[in-house]
């Protein structure tokens, strides 16, 4: 069925000695993600909120496919692998409390939790709107949040397989590290600078709670 399917797609094809070129049937456009994701979002009538974020955030391209993972929940998450017949067991495995699912991974388990309510940043699972402190750029706020999330899942990892010790803080401190670095990133003067805003904030946080 499939292969007659493409046949009669290939029908009235004809093949040149001219090198080929990707367009998109919907626009005639050269292909590219950004132009791909607007068409699919002009076929489905309900434009990617996520992706909007995502795609245009300076965070590195890994940092971008786990996002988008995240927000698809695709992540190799316990409930996942178990929904696939790939383990046995979906409960977590460094607090033994609860399921192990996208929720529990990033807000629910004791760290991550710990973290979030040492930044006060989010109030729920809404991770768009956050409880951003007033001298704070929020524009920036979908940079930071991205980042926050890799390195929750980025300790996850680190402790699940390597047997890593993993606290609120350390993920907190790398966190911050991640900050400095992909601050090159910024195009904008102004994003620059307040990134380190932003940096000295969560560094604040740090600091205050070890320090109680």
């Amino acid at each position: 069925m499939q292969l007659a399917s493409l046949v009669e797609c290939l029908q009235g094809m004809e093949l040149t000695d001219a090198p080929d070129e990707r367009l998109l049937t919907l626009s005639g456009k050269p292909y590219t993600s950004r132009s791909a994701y607007a068409a699919l979002d002009q076929v489905t009538g309900t434009p990617d909120a996520h992706g909007r974020h995502i795609w245009t955030t300076r965070v590195p391209n890994k940092v971008k496919i786990f996002a988008w993972l995240y927000f698809k929940d695709r992540l190799s998450i316990r409930t996942n692998l178990f929904a696939k017949h790939i383990l046995d067991d979906e409960s977590c495995q460094r607090c033994s409390n609860a399921t192990e699912d996208r929720l529990h991974v990033f807000f629910g388990c004791p760290t991550s939790a710990e973290l979030w309510e040492s930044t006060a940043l989010l109030s729920d699972t809404e991770v768009w709107s956050a409880n951003v402190p007033s001298h704070l750029d929020t524009n920036l706020w979908p940079f930071v949040l991205l980042t926050i999330l890799w390195r929750i899942w980025d300790a996850r990892n680190g402790e699940t397989f390597r047997n890593e010790p993993s606290t609120s803080r350390r993920i907190l401190s790398k966190v911050c590290d991640d900050l400095v670095i992909w601050r090159k990133r910024l195009k904008l003067d102004s994003d620059v600078i307040n990134s380190r805003d932003w940096h000295i904030y969560l560094l604040s946080c740090n600091s205050t709670k070890s320090s109680i």
